[in-house]
């Protein structure tokens, strides 16, 4: 067992050694340009505020729909077709959106980060602000992207969602 082991290690030393060197230059990364630590915390904020926020305009819009009383207990809705439900079901996907583009905002000021401090270690190239510089690029530049792929995103997230009503209809 054990001479299996220090064998399987002997062969991955070159991938071990890789590994090493990829967690010291993380740890340079994360020691030069401290402030990315920040991103998601002040974004994890933004997403409490959203859903908070969200929530509480669904609520208000599922309260508007008329239920079916049966006794003290709401049974179910009383016409499907009713256009507050319709908004109810919008205003899940927006926010479902709306949440994906904020996570695809916060890895890609990451990843912009860290790729702006690991090509400037150049002669004359100056690091200078770049979690700032990457929201910066991020809206002006790659925000359509971020946008689509969190459309994609949010689509399978709704389908999920339908599924889930559905089977809980069943």
């Amino acid at each position: 067992g054990a001479g299996l082991y220090i064998l399987i290690v002997l062969c991955c030393c070159g991938r071990i050694r890789l590994a090493v060197a990829v967690c010291k230059c993380a740890g340079a990364f994360l020691l030069e340009v401290c402030s990315v630590m920040f991103v998601p915390i002040i974004m994890s904020l933004a997403t409490v505020a959203l859903w908070v926020a969200c929530c509480i305009c669904m609520i208000w819009l599922v309260s508007s729909t008329p239920f079916i009383a049966n006794g003290d207990v709401f049974t179910s809705i009383l016409n499907f077709g009713d256009l507050s439900l319709a908004r109810f079901y919008y205003f899940v996907f927006a926010t479902l959106w709306s949440n994906a583009l904020l996570q695809a905002i916060t890895t890609f000021v990451i990843a912009s980060s860290c790729c702006m401090w690991y090509y400037s270690h150049g002669p004359a190239n100056d690091l200078h602000l770049p979690v700032l510089r990457s929201f910066g690029r991020s809206i002006r530049y790659h925000f359509g992207s971020l946008a689509f792929g969190s459309l994609l995103l949010a689509i399978v997230q709704f389908i999920q969602f339908a599924f889930e009503i559905v089977k809980k209809q069943i």
